[in-house]
């Protein structure tokens, strides 16, 4: 959306867009995780890095902690970002994780191009490949059922 407000990045003047954003987050009780100033966008031409990636959580639903960037892993514009999120309610969902132990390898290697087929250029390239690792992932890999009584490790 390429908004700017000085919530997240100061020396910006509001346009009416990024106020509208910033109302509508406060009318729905949205917290914004980012940390203030903290640059998410690098222009390939290289114009003025700036933040706009930004995370929005309902504080009322959901707990987010830790959120940072990763310039180690840049990619052409963007800076990944990562953070910790859980639910605030008491309920117990259920999760369907994966069986490592029992993941056919052979087949994950089957379903994957081989590496001197892997040519990444681009971010959407990266996206591709990517998930194509998840679905072999996915496809070889059987779930197994985590309840309240599994052990956490």
């Amino acid at each position: 959306m390429n908004k700017h407000y000085p919530r997240w990045e100061t020396g910006h003047q509001p346009s009416q867009w990024a106020q509208n954003l910033v109302d509508i987050c406060n009318a729905a009780n949205f917290r914004l995780a980012n940390t203030s100033n903290t640059l998410t966008s690098y222009q390939i031409n290289n114009s003025r890095p700036a933040v706009l990636d930004l995370t929005f959580f309902n504080q009322d639903q959901i707990t987010v902690s830790n959120w940072h960037t990763h310039l180690e892993h840049k990619t052409l514009d963007d800076t990944p970002i990562s953070y910790q999120a859980w639910p605030n309610t008491g309920t117990h969902q259920e999760y369907k994780g994966y069986n490592w132990k029992n993941t056919n390898w052979a087949r994950v290697a089957e379903l994957l191009p081989a590496p001197e087929e892997v040519d990444i250029q681009d971010k959407q390239d990266f996206n591709h490949l990517y998930h194509l690792i998840l679905r072999a992932l996915r496809i070889s890999t059987p779930t197994r059922r985590v309840t309240k009584w599994s052990r956490p490790w």
